[in-house]
């Protein structure tokens, strides 16, 4: 009965032993595991934080780029309202010409198409002259 005993004891001391074993290899699991969750969280953390510094720049492109189209677009809207003001007082002098002309007679016509000629020659004649000179 001893010796029953003694074998309970030893029986139970090595399940003890063993339990003991489990645990101890159970917490260095749980800790290599921590460990690595801990690491695999702070480069997901450092990703995300770099990831958010790229967005940020790139909506300040982004900004910087509209910005910069919409001064293009009002600047090309001031030189297109520009050039229509500009054609329609065009048009406008040239509805008063046709007036005009239409009150000149024949041979006041002629008489003012001879001045423009002798005009032109003259000028020719000078950018000539200029032209040798400057050879």
């Amino acid at each position: 009965m001893l010796e029953t005993k003694r074998d309970e004891i030893e029986r139970l001391t090595e399940h003890a032993t063993m339990r003991e074993d489990g645990l101890t290899c159970s917490e260095n699991m749980l800790e290599t595991d921590t460990k690595a969750f801990l690491k695999f969280f702070n480069e997901i953390k450092k990703k995300t934080q770099d990831a958010s510094k790229e967005l940020d720049s790139v909506r300040k492109q982004k900004n910087e780029r509209n910005n910069e189209l919409r001064k293009w677009t009002d600047d090309i809207q001031i030189l297109v309202s520009t050039v229509s003001k500009n054609v329609e007082s065009l048009e406008q002098y040239n509805n008063y010409k046709m007036f005009l002309d239409g009150l000149a007679s024949v041979q006041e016509k002629e008489e003012h198409e001879k001045v423009l000629a002798l005009a032109k020659k003259e000028t020719m004649a000078r950018e000539g002259g200029q032209k040798r000179g400057n050879k």
